[in-house]
């Protein structure tokens, strides 16, 4: 009887979740949100939040690391590996302020409801309603090269596409990123609803963009 051989290592598949969507990469991710089940929606935008978060992180490091002691913090069984150890992180920093810091947690919760749910939820589910209701920074976000929206133009917005809104706009702002901020208007004036009295948006980037409040 042969005996059976287990590998003793894994492939190293977060080098898929640590990667670049800009440019061709990141048109066809926007199209296969688009497509997407509300559950394959949330998951992907949250993991490009939690992305982009890392890569501001990494920008704030002082000191010269090398891969190694980089992987250390955000690796598998790093400190900062967890979305949530991020946000936290990122908090401290002044990355951004309060109402974002809110944000990014209601994206945790509600990513994690729909990866670890076994139920057939959505973004009808009125829990992941509830909380897509409670997001609120694509509105507040106030200055020059921000498009003026208001709370009852944003709460006009489906769940579905309040949550994409809020993911993109933090995305856009963290990453300072023109091609994400025309990305983000874009999918706002394409989700904004029919007969409403919003007007559509166009970009204004009168100046750099601010810090996340």
């Amino acid at each position: 009887m042969k005996r059976l051989i287990m590998p003793t290592k894994t492939p190293r598949l977060n080098s898929l979740y640590r990667s670049s969507i800009l440019g061709e990469a990141g048109n066809k991710l926007e199209q296969e949100v688009s497509v997407s089940s509300d559950r394959a929606a949330a998951l992907i935008m949250a993991a490009e939040v939690d992305y982009t978060l890392e890569l501001s992180l990494k920008h704030r490091i002082v000191n010269e690391l090398d891969n190694g002691q980089i992987n250390e913090l955000f690796g598998e069984t790093g400190p900062l590996m967890a979305f949530g150890a991020k946000i936290r992180i990122g908090y401290a920093y002044g990355l951004f302020g309060p109402i974002t810091a809110k944000d990014l947690k209601l994206i945790s919760a509600v990513r994690n409801a729909f990866a670890h749910s076994a139920l057939p939820i959505s973004f009808s589910t009125s829990l992941i309603t509830e909380n897509c209701n409670r997001l609120a920074i694509m509105a507040l976000m106030k200055d020059q090269a921000w498009p003026d929206v208001s709370i009852e133009q944003f709460r006009a917005l489906s769940p579905r596409d309040q949550y994409l809104c809020t993911c993109r706009a933090i995305i856009a702002k963290l990453s300072r990123n023109n091609v994400a901020f025309l990305t983000l208007l874009d999918a706002f004036n394409t989700a904004t609803p029919v007969g409403t009295e919003a007007s559509p948006i166009r970009p204004n980037f009168g100046s750099p963009l601010s810090t996340l409040p």
